[in-house]
């Protein structure tokens, strides 16, 4: 005899005599309590959702299963729910209801099982892929990948700013749990003490983050939306004829060369300490009196000439050839000077004057030069400024002869101000 129930379409199970399949309303306590079998299996189906059943196996095991003929494909499909009472009665029914429904749609019931199995699986192996994606086997990615090409002159100093602020709190943590409010918390707790570090450090987990988005690594960027805390002023610090002098004169008696030659010609040129202390012979050319700085060493990637005026070319004659380097270090002069930092402790303790930075060198030589009536373009093109909008695109006037004229104007004024003697202070006596 052939059963069927009309749900929203008639859906059809198998074909057996009622004395082999034996039907009631499943209860839990009937399910509880019922026979098992000596031998073989048993099943009992359930008259409120006809099609589910419950197998009863020698040894005790107890099952739900669901019998349905798929629409369409005229397959007949034994799908088993789970094991009882693991899996409740009620339960069972909820999930027969969702077969038998498939069903009647043409689903069959074991293809969607695997194609859930196979989707369970890649989403296993997803989550453990993104767990081994810990926030510092990334960071490290970035450094090597983007940092390295992008920023050949910063990314030590990025690596470090990581190490430093990001590892202790996020290190093994798989970098897709990261929050907008880790970051958030992370920032604030580098400001309490440093400022301005958390600054730099929030300028770089956003470039690394959204290197991360675009390598799909993270879905998002938790930076974005984030301010920097702490106001950073722009410096103006220039420094006076007076203090110049004494920095000079410490440069030539106390540090001599290579930290003295490396202040001279910072002085001289008004070029970026790396870029002076990187300096190697072959970008030198005394005949026109030019140093060629290439756009891999400069800050803005941007190739350089930069005239040298008779005191820089004095300076630079004077200075030992042992390298490459013309600042160098090392036995063979195969590096570029370092130890900046203990340098200028140094300079300060001989020349006296303090609370200043190398780069304020470079401003006070600028400022210098536009009061000499030198114009403001000609001052970025000797600094190498970048340009932006209309004017980059355009005007590619690179200025050598007025670039010139005003650091040879610019290298005797300063010969006037470092050989030049310190005014005395005069004290008047007033008589009685």
């Amino acid at each position: 005899m052939q059963h069927a129930l009309s749900l929203k379409h008639t859906i059809f199970v198998t074909y057996m005599k009622p004395k082999d399949m034996p039907r009631q309303e499943l209860t839990n306590k009937h399910c509880e309590h019922a026979e098992i079998p000596s031998a073989g299996q048993l099943e009992i189906w359930d008259t409120k959702i006809p099609g589910l059943g419950l197998r009863l196996s020698q040894g005790g095991r107890k099952a739900f299963v669901v019998m349905v003929r798929v629409r369409g494909l005229g397959k007949q499909r034994r799908v088993t729910l789970g094991a009882y009472p693991k899996l409740g009665l009620a339960k069972a029914r909820i999930r027969a209801k969702e077969i038998i429904e498939d069903a009647q749609l043409g689903v069959d019931p074991r293809e969607k099982a695997e194609t859930e199995r196979q989707a369970k699986a890649k989403l296993k192996r997803e989550t453990e892929r993104r767990n081994h994606q810990t926030f510092e086997k990334i960071a490290k990615d970035f450094i090597e990948n983007y940092a390295k090409v992008n920023a050949p002159r910063y990314w030590r100093a990025m690596e470090r700013s990581l190490v430093n602020h990001a590892y202790p709190f996020w290190e093994a943590r798989p970098i897709h749990e990261i929050s907008r409010a880790d970051v958030r918390e992370l920032i604030r707790s580098t400001s309490r003490t440093t400022p301005i570090a958390a600054n730099r450090l929030l300028q770089i987990l956003r470039k690394l983050f959204d290197w991360a988005a675009k390598e799909e690594l993270v879905e998002a960027s938790p930076v974005v939306g984030i301010d920097k805390p702490a106001r950073e002023r722009e410096r103006e610090r220039v420094l006076t004829d007076a203090e110049i002098r004494a920095i000079w004169n410490a440069s030539n008696e106390k540090l001599q060369h290579p930290f003295g030659t490396l202040i001279k010609l910072l002085f001289t040129t008004a070029q970026r300490r790396n870029e002076v202390a990187g300096m190697i012979w072959d970008e030198l050319n005394f005949d026109t009196g030019h140093w060629s700085i290439p756009g891999s060493r400069a800050k803005n990637a941007k190739g350089h000439l930069c005239p040298l005026s008779p005191l820089a070319l004095e300076i630079l004659k004077a200075t030992p050839e042992t390298g490459t380097y013309v600042i160098s270090s090392g036995v063979r002069g195969d590096k570029p000077v370092s130890g900046f930092s203990k340098a200028k402790l140094l300079l300060d303790k001989h020349s006296g004057v303090t609370d200043w930075r190398f780069h304020d060198i470079r401003r006070t030589v600028a400022t210098k030069i536009r009061g000499m009536g030198i114009d403001r373009v000609t001052v970025s093109k000797i600094l190498n400024h970048s340009e932006g909008g209309i004017t980059k695109v355009y005007d590619r006037y690179a200025a050598e002869p007025e670039k010139e004229q005003a650091l040879r104007r610019w290298g005797e004024e300063l010969r006037r101000i470092v050989e030049s003697k310190p005014q005395e202070k005069v004290v008047t006596l007033t008589g009685r």
